[in-house]
């Protein structure tokens, strides 16, 4: 239950101190250097939180202290400590620096799609999409050899064919998937024939389908099932949107083992506390920014990156810092 997050002020505060770091990376980010003070007590770019960023339903609110922003540095610490070379950042004294020999494009594009990736419409879906093809390339690459992944969400965009049709989707899939059996068949039970519209369902909370196949191609291949979560607010809670009930009532069989169930989002997880418990809570492997920049570590990745991407990547970096000057 995500109830089972909120059990003090502790755990709050730690989550508002990552959201206050992406912040400050953002003004960094845009003006090479800025005190971590400054960039907090901008309203323009802190300001004061009338609700928790990670779940809905927790008003508690907190001014800026001395401890908030001692929280801020050791969130900053802790990802310099995490990703080593890889952080694109660099703390000197009590200001932020932005290290233009030391570019991350990964972590600069989950960080731009942590704030403006919603589903609004506009450039806000497109970080969105972007990042649903991120998480799609990070899959394969943890996978290994005889992997393969489809992005399931919707929507689609001129980049490449999506079906909007669930039975298109999932011919589509088993197309790709390109081994025997009959995992993923569109078969609608009859009670879900019942619901008016059931033809016209989207994705029933599932983003990426990725899979590993077997050495023998026989039966019983695992599958690996991705919600992913973009924007500012909020984004914890749709960890328990891959509904196990819903989609086998729309595909007979699903799979034969269990599939696993995956998280992704472009935030960073404020501590092991919250890693833990968000995995339990959505009995999901999680995806988070510092595990995305890690899995993409060398050129060779970023370039395999950027293609899934559609070479789009660099144009939502931009996009980020235009957003943040106007």
């Amino acid at each position: 239950m995500l109830e089972r997050f909120i059990s003090g002020k502790s755990k709050n505060k730690q989550q508002e101190a990552a959201v206050n770091a992406d912040e400050t990376e953002l003004a960094a980010f845009r003006l090479g250097t800025i005190p971590i003070t400054e960039g907090l007590r901008d309203e323009g770019l802190a300001g004061e939180f009338n609700q928790s960023v990670f779940f809905a339903d927790d008003e508690i609110a907190f001014r800026l202290d001395e401890e908030d922003e001692g929280m801020v540095g050791d969130e900053i610490r802790r990802r310099e400590l995490l990703l080593k070379d890889q952080y694109p950042f660099r703390l000197e004294g009590g200001s932020l620096k932005f290290c233009t020999d030391n570019r991350s494009p990964i972590y600069e594009f989950c960080l731009a799609a942590s704030q403006y990736g919603t589903t609004s419409g506009g450039s806000a879906n497109q970080y969105q999409i972007a990042f649903e093809r991120l998480t799609k390339a990070a899959m394969t690459m943890w996978l290994g050899p005889k992997s393969g992944a489809f992005r399931f969400g919707v929507p689609g965009d001129e980049h490449e064919k999506h079906p909007s049709k669930m039975k298109e989707k999932s011919d589509l899939l088993r197309t790709m998937i390109k081994f025997p059996g009959n995992e993923w068949t569109w078969d609608v039970s009859v009670d879900a024939k019942d619901i008016d519209g059931y033809q016209f369902v989207k994705d029933l909370g599932v983003d990426i389908i990725a899979w590993k196949k077997n050495n023998d191609c026989r039966r019983g291949h695992l599958f690996y099932l991705c919600q992913c979560a973009c924007g500012k607010t909020n984004w914890g809670q749709k960890i328990q949107e891959i509904d196990d009930h819903k989609l086998k009532r729309y595909f007979r069989p699903l799979t034969y083992p269990p599939y696993v169930k995956v998280f992704s989002t472009p935030h960073h997880v404020a501590n092991e506390n919250y890693l833990g418990q968000l995995a339990e809570s959505g009995e999901s492997y999680i995806f988070d920014r510092i595990r995305l920049v890690n899995l993409f570590e060398d050129n060779t990745a970023i370039d395999h990156a950027k293609k899934e991407m559609f070479n789009t990547l660099d144009d939502l970096i931009q996009d980020a810092i235009d957003k943040f000057n106007s």
